[in-house]
């Protein structure tokens, strides 16, 4: 079978920024900033550099020499079952992430029909922790959220690279402009200028191992890195449509400023219409505190609805991404039809989702534990693999040959093979012990 291709370089960028700007950059990104504001913001932006930029390119570069999804890649470049069960594990990783993550976009879905009935009502944190209550309480009413977010999910990634190419070549200029027009009406709110000194100033106390584990974190699940996306994504590519520190840049430039883009929306929304901490956690800052926010505002029911389809649109071509990557492997693996690995997908991950939506503390729990530990666990493990395999790839070379740099060659097997690594196995046993 003819390995798929994207169309364009400019549609290879979409589907990738795509991957990237997801709920990570929109939903996850004010709350895990919890209390610590400009300190986490510093710290993600050295994590997007020195973790994010390097193994972003060494995935790309990975896709693009092997032309196979991640397990395919890095077996054919390990000796034995190595590789081979690195990219299970990455597989493993991305359907544990799905599985609450499509709870938080089916969410998305039921707020889009009810919050423009209901904003006004909510007029106090406590009438919008009862409209969450409600929907979250209802096991239903969420089940069949969750079902149609992964439906359209699923039809998406049915279609093939050519339906993720063409999904975010719509939904990426929408997220851009939704978040451009949000941006602009909280910046004119009065009392903005609270949240952009939150945002931007330096709570020194909030520092520890938690908010850089954290803010580590939150890069990696942001930018979609160490869990194989990215070396599919690069399999997919054609040798003249993509240059790899060209590509990275740009997916992660613009991975970024949507991150702080949503983090304008949000605190100097919240700080202008209520004194409670932004550190509610990650439902109520987006799900609770948000709708209250919105129906103090001129046409809050109208924000209120953009905010939601714009979680959507975020959440929808991230979600493909992460389909996309145990459908490529059951397909390359055992031959199976796109439709066939779809509908398996799905089933897997719908009744994955289901702990969730029993249990909220379930949900909180696993999104720490699949963002943060099986995230890094993911990375680590990419590292290692990539010091041991890194002249047998011959990335250095690649990045030479693209960019004429042997310093930029050596700076990122660096920060691969021995910088990134070691503050990994830091963080871990100083969060041990």
């Amino acid at each position: 079978m003819a390995r798929e291709k994207w169309g364009s370089q400019t549609g290879f960028w979409l589907a990738a920024i795509g991957s990237a700007v997801g709920l990570g950059s929109i939903w996850r990104f004010p709350y895990a900033m919890g209390g610590s504001g400009g300190l986490f913001l510093l710290i993600y932006l050295g994590a997007v550099i020195l973790f994010g930029l390097p193994i972003f390119m060494a995935e790309l570069a990975i896709g693009k020499k092997t032309k196979q999804g991640p397990v395919g890649a890095y077996r054919e470049i390990a000796e034995g079952n190595y590789g081979k069960r690195m990219g299970i594990f990455q597989i493993i990783t991305s359907l544990v992430i799905m599985s609450f993550y499509s709870l938080i976009g089916g969410y998305c879905i039921i707020y889009i029909f009810k919050i423009g009935g209901l904003a006004g009502n909510i007029i106090d944190l406590a009438a919008a922790q009862n409209l969450f209550d409600r929907i979250s309480g209802n096991f239903w009413l969420s089940f069949w959220g969750m079902f149609v977010f992964l439906a359209i999910s699923c039809a998406t990634v049915v279609v093939g690279v050519k339906g993720i190419e063409k999904l975010n070549k719509y939904l990426m200029p929408a997220l851009f402009l939704i978040l451009f027009v949000l941006s602009i009406n909280s910046l004119t709110l009065p009392g903005a200028a609270k949240g952009i000194n939150f945002l931007f100033s330096f709570n020194t106390e909030s520092f520890g191992i938690h908010c850089i584990l954290t803010a580590i974190g939150q890069a990696c699940f942001s930018l979609s890195i160490g869990i194989g996306v990215l070396v599919l994504f690069g399999s997919y590519c054609s040798d003249n449509n993509m240059g790899i520190l060209k590509s990275s840049v740009i997916v992660i430039g613009a991975d970024t400023i949507v991150s702080i883009m949503s983090a304008i929306v949000i605190f100097p929304t919240f700080f202008s219409f209520t004194n409670t901490s932004p550190s509610l956690g990650g439902l109520e800052l987006a799900f609770m505190a948000l709708p209250m926010v919105f129906a103090k505002m001129f046409c809050g029911a109208l924000v209120a609805i953009s905010f939601f389809i714009l979680l959507l649109i975020a959440a929808t071509a991230s979600a493909v991404s992460l389909i996309e990557l145990p459908v490529a492997y059951l397909m390359d693996s055992y031959g199976w039809k796109r439709w066939k690995a779809s509908f398996c997908v799905f089933a897997v991950i719908l009744i994955g989702g289901i702990p969730s939506i029993y249990s909220k503390s379930f949900l909180k729990g696993i999104d720490y534990f699949a963002s943060n530990w099986m995230l890094l666990g993911c990375v680590l493990l990419l590292c290692l693999f990539l010091r041991r395999y890194w002249d047998k790839i011959g990335i250095s070379q690649i990045i030479e040959e693209e960019t004429g740099s042997t310093i930029l060659a050596s700076i990122v097997s660096f920060l691969i093979r021995y910088f990134v690594p070691i503050v990994i196995i830091a963080l871990v046993f100083s969060n041990i012990f």
